[in-house]
């Protein structure tokens, strides 16, 4: 239906659009869960406005000082901040991106002028997006109250680079997701990833390493000199040239940022052109084996566990293995651990914190990763897709699929905690058995209420997630909101024990209250999985339109 043009403007068919999402929004309002998750949002942007205005002073602040002080390398800060949140927002707070797939309307007889802009206008309307025009507002004010004349010159600049941040985001995303469509191009930009990221932590003893040595005029010039090539540095660059009198120059910035706006949309045409033509992301269907070459090899059978347990205990870590971002988020903690531990325990220091931090080092260490993985126990079904129309017709309870789902989390929690253990005995020596045990102790009571909260969200508030389609990685705002406050109990429980322990020094104190605590959450986890499995079946239509459903 998508080339089949009606006799209908492209405006005409943009308001049609708004008033179909507008009255996809005023009945979602009709459910309990649509109202949720319009309080969820409203408290997530609460919390979020903070932040906005914080940056947005300080947009404004850097932009007056830059002008009038005639420091124009703030301009240039100021831009690179914006322009590096307009775009990393989406990516690393997935929870608060688009929930709206523009090519669910290639269903109607839309042009492809209007499909492009309704891309766009998501864009536009995206937090980062709207902060990011905020910010722009802000600096523009700035350089206003510094020197008024200046303003005729900047906004159009600053139009040219919003609209090359806009163009940016949306191309980014639309060749992720086609790169990401196939398993193999997944893993290898899952590795890039992971290598960039590890590459960020060497960002500060590169500073430093600079900042120390004698030749680092030249170093810092050439870094100038590229990011002036750069859009956020030509942009501020055509500013600080035309409050110069350098029209040339800044005419040249101008252009420089005009041709990576060209360049973006023109990428981005191309994505949105075979989208418009239909085209399919889904991979090939692998080859057929016969049946006299395909190897049989038996499942795995965990001591003292029913066969069906064991089965999805075994597709669960096998799952594992073959995620790149499962594993990213696994060595995550470990590689900030031991940043931090290199650079708190640098030769030379008078000071060396890390000397004796294993007791305290230990547990943080152990929570910052239980938080890490805690968000999967609340979406358990994630990955699962159309997978969970086989779980209603096979021979199993769903109190089996939970608890397989469960013993899953423990193990990655367990080899969290023994790696962790591995990292702060290198490099500060191993915490006391006392401290292990606590600690122990203290994951068994909040895995138990994790678990407890957790099986039941599943259940009610399912979301699916799909590796290829890498803007769409977010879980439900209701979801999010539970799991926030959740983790606020527990942590807050758990900090106060182990106050109370260092407070009294007597940290077996604490380990036998978390052991008190966990006896006493056993009972509600297990009348809970015993609930969970009546009310998947009672939920059954729900998950399984959740969870086959592409938006």
């Amino acid at each position: 239906m998508a080339g089949v043009v009606a006799d209908l403007g492209t405006f005409t068919q943009l308001g049609l659009i708004g008033q179909l999402r507008w009255q996809l929004f005023c009945n979602s309002l009709k459910t309990l869960r649509g109202r949720m998750e319009l309080v969820s949002k409203i408290l997530a942007t609460l919390m979020l406005s903070g932040m906005v205005v914080a940056i947005a002073i300080g947009s404004a602040m850097g932009a007056y000082f830059g002008v009038h002080e005639e420091k124009y390398w703030l301009l240039s800060i100021v831009l690179w901040v914006i322009a590096f949140i307009w775009q990393a927002y989406p990516v690393l707070v997935a929870a608060s991106t688009v929930q709206f797939d523009s090519r669910n309307l290639l269903r109607f007889p839309l042009r492809f002028s209007s499909f492009a802009l309704v891309s766009l206008a998501y864009g536009l309307f995206d937090p980062a997006g709207v902060a990011g025009l905020i910010w722009l507002c802000t600096f523009s004010l700035g350089i206003f109250l510094a020197r008024p004349g200046l303003v005729p010159v900047v906004i159009p600049i600053l139009v040219i680079f919003a609209v090359m941040n806009l163009v940016l985001g949306r191309m980014v995303f639309a060749w992720l997701e086609r790169w990401l469509a196939r398993r193999r191009t997944r893993e290898i930009i899952g590795v890039l990833f992971f290598l960039v990221i590890l590459g960020m932590q060497f960002i500060g003893p590169a500073i430093q390493h600079w900042s120390g040595h004698s030749r680092r005029a030249p170093n810092f010039m050439r870094i100038d000199q590229i990011q002036k090539s750069l859009p956020p540095g030509a942009a501020a660059g055509a500013i600080a040239d035309a409050a110069r009198g350098e029209w040339p120059a800044a005419g040249f910035s101008i252009v420089l940022v005009l041709g990576y706006s060209a360049a973006f949309a023109g990428l981005l045409s191309v994505r949105l052109r075979a989208q418009y033509r239909g085209e399919d992301l889904g991979e090939s269907q692998a080859p057929v084996i016969s049946p006299a070459a395909r190897a049989v090899s038996p499942g795995w059978q965990l001591p003292g566990m029913p066969p069906a347990v064991s089965a999805m205990f075994e597709k669960e870590i096998r799952y594992l293995f073959r995620s790149g971002p499962a594993l990213f988020n696994l060595v995550t903690p470990l590689i900030l651990l031991a940043f931090f531990g290199i650079s708190m325990n640098r030769p030379g220091k008078h000071f060396n914190p890390m000397a004796q931090a294993s007791d305290y080092l230990f547990p943080i260490a152990v929570g910052y990763a239980f938080l890490v993985q805690a968000n999967t126990v609340y979406n358990c079904f994630a990955f699962d897709g159309n997978g969970i129309d086989f779980f209603f017709v096979a021979p199993v309870r769903f109190r089996e699929v939970f608890a397989a789902k469960n013993l899953f989390m423990v193990f990655v929690t367990l080899l969290e905690t023994f790696l962790v253990w591995l990292v702060v005995a290198v490099l500060a020596g191993p915490p006391r058995a006392i401290v292990v045990l606590a600690m122990l102790a203290a994951l068994a009571y909040a895995s138990l209420l994790n678990f407890s909260v957790g099986n039941y969200v599943s259940v009610r508030f399912p979301k699916r997630l799909e590796f290829a389609m890498f803007r769409q990685q977010r879980i439900s705002g209701i979801t999010l909101m539970i799991s926030l406050i959740a983790q606020a109990f527990i942590l807050g429980t758990s900090a106060g024990v182990f106050l109370l322990g260092r407070w009294k020094n007597m940290v077996w104190l604490s380990a036998l209250i978390f052991l008190a605590l966990a006896a006493a959450a056993w009972p509600l986890y297990q009348w809970m999985l015993h609930r969970c499995d009546q009310l998947a079946i009672d939920q059954r239509e729900i998950l399984s339109t959740a969870l086959s459903r592409r938006e």
